[in-house]
């Protein structure tokens, strides 16, 4: 493996560097580690925002979770399975599917793959996920640690990973607690560090400094039906006022009128 660091303003570096197409070590089968709440939550979240931004922008993208990406045909089983992913375009599959074979004609890598970092295995998140990411053809890398229970060795841990495909490297772009931009979906990314469930949330936005963040599908309809609230309420304060006026004009007009 060849390993080129850049400088980069500030304290911010980007790794880049390759990994073999395959290795026999990606062929021995993991040991199922058990979600922790916390872990399934900020997946269950991401999973949220990306399918509300998928319905808002019309665009023909599926978002699949655990989803087997096999590119290796000699061993069909194995790769990688990303907690997340984007796909462009998903198999023909009336009945679903639970792996992409990327060796079968029209099958593309995924534009996008997420992984939240385990708390009980966070090394395979931080040294396994990229290289097997980057082998198979993956565009961009999210790798989100609520916790910061990853490894201390090179400057870790890290709140958000981001690793970014650039010719047939693979690059590390981005890597603290500050907000970066997602070139696949055009959102800022901003992690939040936490040890409460249900506050384990990398978020998106349209802007660097924050908010607003981008809804998940129920806080879309809420925020759309408190819009049409609002607007059924701006109606009616302005029909009110102009039946308020009419009766002052009118008013005035009799006393005229017995004047």
């Amino acid at each position: 493996m060849v390993v080129t660091v850049f400088r980069q303003p500030e304290s911010v570096r980007a790794v880049r560097y390759t990994v073999p197409r395959w290795t026999p070590a990606w062929a021995i089968p993991e040991v199922p580690v058990p979600e922790s709440q916390l872990h399934d939550q900020a997946i269950e979240y991401l999973r949220a925002v990306l399918l509300a931004w998928v319905a808002r922008s019309g665009r023909r993208v599926e978002v699949l979770r655990n989803i087997g990406i096999r590119w290796f045909r000699p061993e069909p089983r194995y790769g990688f399975d990303p907690d997340l992913c984007l796909l462009d375009r998903a198999p023909e599959a009336p009945e679903g599917f639970n792996s992409l074979r990327l060796w079968e004609p029209g099958l593309e890598p995924p534009a996008l793959a997420i992984e939240v970092v385990s708390p009980g295995h966070p090394y395979k998140d931080y040294i396994d996920t990229p290289d097997r990411a980057a082998a198979c053809g993956i565009g961009e890398l999210w790798v989100y640690d609520p916790l910061l229970a990853g490894p201390k060795g090179h400057g870790g841990p890290f709140a958000l990973q981001v690793w970014r495909r650039e010719g047939e490297s693979f690059a590390r772009v981005f890597a603290g607690e500050g907000s970066v931009f997602s070139d696949v979906v055009g959102a800022w990314l901003h992690p939040r560090v936490t040890r409460v469930p249900a506050e384990a949330q990398l978020r998106l936005s349209d802007q660097p400094a924050g908010e607003p963040f981008w809804p998940t599908l129920p806080e879309q309809e809420r925020r759309a039906t408190e819009q049409r609230a609002s607007t059924a309420e701006q109606r009616a304060s302005t029909a009110e006022q102009r039946a308020s006026a009419a009766e002052r004009e009118l008013a005035e007009l009799r006393a005229k009128l017995k004047g």
